[in-house]
């Protein structure tokens, strides 16, 4: 029986492990490879031959879980304590059922400095490297896990290479690019058709995929003054906004108390007089769910003259 994807995270991202330059790239790069190296102010960066990349909080937030709540001070947060899931795809499907997800299209987080390299051949070393690491870690769980391909765009030839590379040899069927300039160019310039075209031949989707700090011309960067000098007041600012913009969205919230699958024939069979069977979870309770997404188990009850729900507990797997 084929798998149900309900719900199918489009943006996942996994956390490179600090040793996959030395386990998977070309040796003959291995000594320009990325590395996280501690910066002179003491955060985490990237280093890719003679370049350092990274923001002004390092790079230890990048798999910043607990940092929200404040259980972690993001000053002495390290990549390597990031969520264990990122590193290990056996971590990472218990955090998938507890959140009910189905399923993850995975992208890169160090990865996606790969387009701020210069050097075209050592950014397909790069892309290569991850890429195989990738379908690697996928290669568990091949109904829940997908990688998307990273593309060495600094090359139009390299980029072509690696993604019939990765669509031919390691069955992946997305890659990804930064909606960037890449050697100026944006990606609608002329000089692409040739890329986009074998993405139709070798039947790819391609997904653009930002990255703050990334080492790569920004839209919008432009419209402030000072912005290096201002990035950590500017980047308070930006998520306040959007807390305010994305926190005042009302969604439906529903109480379920029981359900079933039904072929769509069978439920358009349903008539007057019908008896269906309900499967209903042992502990009594009922899921909570906001919109589609299961969030939380309740008790049922009452509130004065209304009927309400008590939380007590995540959703788990829950549908």
């Amino acid at each position: 029986m084929a798998r149900a994807y309900n719900v199918i995270d489009a943006d996942g991202h996994v956390l490179e492990p600090v040793d996959i330059w030395d386990k998977y790239i070309d040796p003959a790069y291995r000594e320009r490879a990325p590395r996280i190296i501690v910066d002179t102010d003491g955060k985490e960066r990237l280093q890719v031959g003679e370049q350092v990349l990274g923001s002004q909080k390092g790079f230890g937030v990048i798999g910043a879980i607990g940092s929200r709540d404040h259980e972690v001070p993001e000053e002495t947060m390290r990549y390597i304590d990031g969520r264990k899931g990122g590193f290990d795809p056996h971590a990472r499907i218990p955090d998938m059922d507890l959140d009910g997800i189905d399923a993850a299209f995975l992208y890169p987080s160090v990865g996606l400095f790969s387009g701020a390299i210069k050097e075209p051949k050592l950014a397909a070393a790069v892309c290569r490297a991850y890429n195989r690491w990738l379908a690697e870690y996928c290669q568990p769980y091949p109904d829940r896990l997908f990688g998307v391909a990273m593309l060495p765009m600094q090359s139009i030839e390299l980029a072509i290479e690696e993604m019939r590379f990765a669509r031919k040899e390691l069955g992946m069927r997305a890659g990804f690019l930064r909606p960037n300039p890449y050697n100026g160019r944006m990606l609608h310039h002329p000089d692409y058709e040739v890329f986009w075209s074998a993405v139709e031949d070798l039947d790819m989707a391609i997904g653009l995929h930002e990255g703050a700090s990334g080492g790569m011309p920004q839209v919008g960067v432009d419209r402030f003054s000072g912005r290096e000098e201002n990035a950590e007041a500017l980047d308070g600012v930006a998520a306040e906004s959007v807390r305010r913009a994305v926190g005042g969205v009302e969604v439906p919230v529903r109480a379920e108390v029981a359900g079933v699958h039904l072929p769509i024939e069978a439920v358009l069979a349903l008539k007057p007089g019908d008896v269906l069977s309900l499967q209903a979870p042992a502990d009594g309770g009922v899921t909570l769910y906001a919109d589609k997404v299961p969030v939380h188990r309740a008790r049922p009850g009452r509130s004065g003259s209304r009927r309400a729900v008590q939380i007590t507990g995540p959703a788990g797997g829950a549908r």
